[in-house]
């Protein structure tokens, strides 16, 4: 997997880390390289992100979306999804509001999420893309946190009912993680470069969910 301070510089815009790791080599060597440690512990939490998704198949997917009623924590899980998503795919794969937050957290809004799995998987995959150029909202992540921290969110438990929803719930845990590494490192070049914090990242440690 390539690791992001070995990627081209690329016009990402204000908030584009690669940018932001550019401005640091150049200003403090020390921290650069302490940071790539960090950028070694975020490529490896978001592999596993990369590995479950891609585990996906297609057999599994159909019999999780076959359900009539599906258990609560399966639920939860997609909901996460659903949250974690919301405004990032199209409408016609899940509904939002004027805050893009998803409007239909039932069954029949899961269903038709997954309606494309296969392109709502791979826009899950890009999400990696979005945190890296900071255009992922503190908001969003804490609506799907939110999920996180209830009891029955355990990928193993939820791998008992349904071995693609197991998966989804490893991918959203790592997804949370990654975002929580990135903005930790955006901290540390921020103290670094004395930056005043803007951005959508913001400047507060957080908390991982691993």
């Amino acid at each position: 997997m390539e690791s992001l301070s070995n990627k081209p510089n690329q016009k990402e815009g204000a908030n584009s880390l690669q940018a932001d790791l550019e401005a640091l080599k150049n200003t403090d060597k020390e921290i650069y390289e302490s940071i790539q440690k960090d950028l070694q512990e975020a490529d490896q939490v978001w592999e596993k992100a990369q590995g479950s998704l891609k585990g996906l198949e297609n057999k599994e997917v159909h019999v999780l979306k076959s359900m009539m009623k599906p258990p609560q924590d399966v639920l939860g899980v997609l909901c996460a999804c659903m949250h974690l998503m919301a405004g990032v795919v199209p409408e016609s794969c899940i509904d939002v509001d004027e805050k893009k937050n998803p409007t239909d957290l039932t069954w029949k809004g899961c269903w038709r999420m997954l309606g494309d799995w296969r392109f709502f998987r791979d826009q899950m995959l890009g999400m990696k893309k979005l945190v890296d150029e900071g255009k992922v909202a503190d908001e969003k992540i804490e609506n799907v946190r939110s999920y996180l921290k209830m009891e029955w969110f355990d990928v193993e438990s939820v791998k008992v009912r349904s071995l693609p929803a197991s998966q989804f719930c490893e991918a959203v845990r790592k997804i949370v993680c990654y975002f929580d590494i990135v903005k930790e490192i955006r901290v540390k070049i921020k103290i670094a470069l004395g930056k005043s914090g803007e951005g959508s990242q913001g400047n507060g440690l957080q908390e991982r969910e691993d």
